[in-house]
């Protein structure tokens, strides 16, 4: 059974993007039979949601400070806080390796580089690496791999407004706000996740719009599907 090792950083202060991400790539490879365990540099909120999804993680620190690796054959690394020193180790130990990218952060060593951002150049500095490039490699989470086609009607609605689990930058009344003012004729719904911290916001917000806003509380992905 081949070993996966997963590198990536999250938590309720810096957010679960890199986190959720990388868990999609879990379970996309455990479906193959590979065994999976994360190292995140992260807090409890992050170690509770990735035994959440049932595969083994140790917490540390920081993964520039990181001496001690898992064993395995293949590793993955989604970060925005890792050094070039962190990658060149990773790329020292593991047969396989995979670096998640989305601005050209670094010169990474040799290497898969996957960026699913849409209608990006490639730069010159990876002409030797192997590049899975653009939104087809784009990381989905298992509810989503088989969800059926739905029919997109000519006048909009409702409108979907989520921001993931958490909310750092207090986006969501924000958008909501713009989209209120600037489109009358629609309901919202929107996603307040496990790590929102401005769930009183989004109250009030409710309370001054009952018709037009609807708050969806902690919802998982099959829920969304």
């Amino acid at each position: 059974m081949p070993k996966v090792a997963i590198f990536t950083e999250g938590s309720a202060q810096i957010g679960m993007g890199h986190l959720t991400r990388c868990l999609s790539f879990a379970q996309a490879v455990s479906s193959f039979g590979a065994e999976v365990v994360f190292v995140v540099a992260g807090d409890d909120f992050a170690k509770s949601v990735v035994e959440s999804f049932q595969f083994p993680v140790t917490i540390v620190e920081s993964l520039n400070s990181l001496s001690e690796f898992p064993q395995g054959e293949m590793a993955l690394v989604d970060s925005y806080l890792a050094d070039l020193h962190f990658y060149k180790k990773v790329e020292e130990r593991y047969r396989r390796k995979i670096y998640i990218d989305d601005y050209f952060r670094l010169d990474y060593p040799e290497g898969v580089i996957l960026n699913y951002v849409p209608s990006l150049g490639i730069p010159k500095k990876y002409k030797n690496h192997c590049l899975l490039w653009g939104e087809k490699y784009h990381l989905l989470r298992k509810h989503f791999w088989d969800v059926a086609p739905k029919e997109i009607k000519g006048e909009v609605r409702e409108v979907l407004v989520t921001f993931g689990g958490d909310d750092i930058r207090n986006l969501t009344p924000k958008v909501a706000k713009i989209l209120l003012k600037h489109f009358k004729g629609i309901t919202l719904n929107i996603v307040v996740g496990g790590g929102f911290k401005n769930k009183e916001e989004l109250l009030k917000l409710a309370q001054i719009h009952p018709d037009r806003v609807k708050l969806h509380f902690s919802v998982s992905a099959k829920e969304i599907t």
